[in-house]
């Protein structure tokens, strides 16, 4: 019996014409399932809501709303921010509801999503296209 070197090896394989070989390269499967992909900012989605976060303060705010503190309790409310005649974008609020006459516009925002760029701008055109401050939690 013959020992071959490993260029002796592949010589043989490239000359032989009845060995075929195959490229080595790593399958991709599409039949298992993936993993889901987390959340940007690392949030739990609990019961219809971005965040635990946001639905103790769902919670909190329907407990009000029973004591008659505040009215129009309602979530995720759309506003249309438009500069002169021009809709820019909309702006989606989490909680909207009246405190006496006062309609308040609160958002659950975590520390890193009030500095981004984008909600900067939009809170600034609340108060610029609607007159309303947005308050934060």
């Amino acid at each position: 019996m013959s020992r071959f070197t490993e260029d002796q090896y592949q010589q043989l394989l490239r000359n032989n014409p009845a060995v075929k070989l195959k490229p080595v390269r790593a399958e991709v499967r599409d039949d298992l399932p993936r993993a889901p992909k987390p959340a940007k900012y690392r949030n739990t989605k609990v019961d219809g809501f971005d965040s635990t976060k946001e639905r103790a303060v769902w919670q909190e705010l329907e407990l009000r709303a029973y004591a008659g503190e505040i009215t129009e309790l309602q979530r995720q409310v759309t506003f249309a921010l438009i500069v002169n005649g021009i809709h820019v974008c909309d702006y989606r609020s989490d909680f909207c509801f009246k405190e006496g006459a006062a309609r308040v516009v609160l958002d659950v925002k975590s520390v890193a999503t009030r500095k981004l760029p984008a909600y900067r701008i939009k809170f600034k055109l609340m108060q610029a296209c609607h007159g309303i401050t947005i308050r934060e939690r």
